[in-house]
């Protein structure tokens, strides 16, 4: 088995406890009351992948993996974890708290893998 595909990430950018609070303070937030984020068009993100979201977050800051650029509802549920330097990168958590790793080359999709997650490794 090789090296987890989100270890990946490691190569954004430099990651700090206090920024990692803030993301990890946002999906608190929204564990506590994530209706102000429903829309006529727009689901919440479910109590399941702000858990897995969570979970992911508490991870990727012990693996010194940079903070994201963003940290957004997908409209459907789920949750979506953004990197923008050097290379555009995604990390999905769905409304059942799957994941899936999405890495762009310019406008194109490089590299995909579903069901990335801290114990793929």
């Amino acid at each position: 088995m090789g090296e987890n595909p989100l270890l990946n990430l490691k190569r954004v950018r430099g990651a700090t406890a206090e920024l990692w609070a803030a993301v990890t303070g946002r999906l608190d937030a929204w564990r506590t009351d994530a209706s102000g984020l429903a829309d006529d068009d727009l689901t919440p993100p479910t109590a399941r992948a702000i858990a897995a979201a969570y979970q992911l977050a508490i991870w990727l800051r012990d693996q010194t993996v940079p903070v994201p650029d963003k940290v957004v509802p997908d409209g459907n549920g789920g949750i979506v974890l953004e990197w923008s330097l050097p290379e555009y990168k995604t990390v999905s958590v769905d409304a059942e708290g799957q994941t899936e790793l999405v890495c762009y080359a310019g406008d194109q999709i490089a590299s995909r893998c579903s069901n990335a997650s801290p114990a793929a490794g």
